[in-house]
């Protein structure tokens, strides 16, 4: 069955998700944020600021480590949504800032500080997103299945054979 929404692409571009830039590597024209001079508390305002008006509340940054390599610094944002009948949804976003050749504490800030800026841009887009797209749930994705403690997003992911198996963040709670 055809439709006018059938799209045959001229080429698939490759694109390889573990190729990520260290931050010394990136400039300010190459990488959003990398010359903020936010402080990463300031951005966490922000970025709390913005979950709220896309209906989140009781917002917490998880900071730590991921357990990849090369070793990125981040955060675990947690939060809840409110949904029709008044219950709170947990949900959870990890973000993974720029990973370093020569870890400094000056550094790291700046690594932090960055993510957290990148992320400010994102939900920034979800907002718009909410705008303009009727019905759209700009947390669904992110939101925590109780049976599992994965998210919506990780559930499909490993179902669908696309999780790498590199280890997340931890956040306190069995998963």
């Amino acid at each position: 069955m055809s439709s006018a929404f059938d799209f045959t692409p001229d080429a698939v571009p490759q694109m390889n998700a573990d190729e990520v830039p260290y931050i010394e590597d990136v400039r300010t024209d190459k990488a959003s944020g990398y010359r903020t001079d936010k402080s990463p508390e300031q951005l966490q305002r922000e970025v709390t600021a913005l979950i709220a008006q896309l209906g989140g509340a009781a917002v917490r940054f998880v900071p730590g480590a991921f357990g990849i390599k090369p070793k990125r610094y981040g955060y675990i944002v947690e939060f809840v949504i409110i949904n029709a009948n008044r219950s709170a949804i947990p949900c959870r976003i990890p973000i993974a800032g720029l990973p370093m050749r020569a870890e400094t504490p000056a550094r790291k800030q700046q690594v932090l500080a960055q993510v957290l800026y990148v992320f400010r841009e994102n939900l920034q887009g979800e907002l718009n997103a909410l705008r303009y797209r009727p019905g759209y749930a700009p947390f669904a994705a992110h939101m925590v299945l109780p049976e599992t403690n994965l998210t919506m997003m990780e559930t499909l992911a490993e179902r669908a054979g696309l999780l790498s198996g590199a280890p997340l963040l931890p956040t306190g709670g069995d998963r």
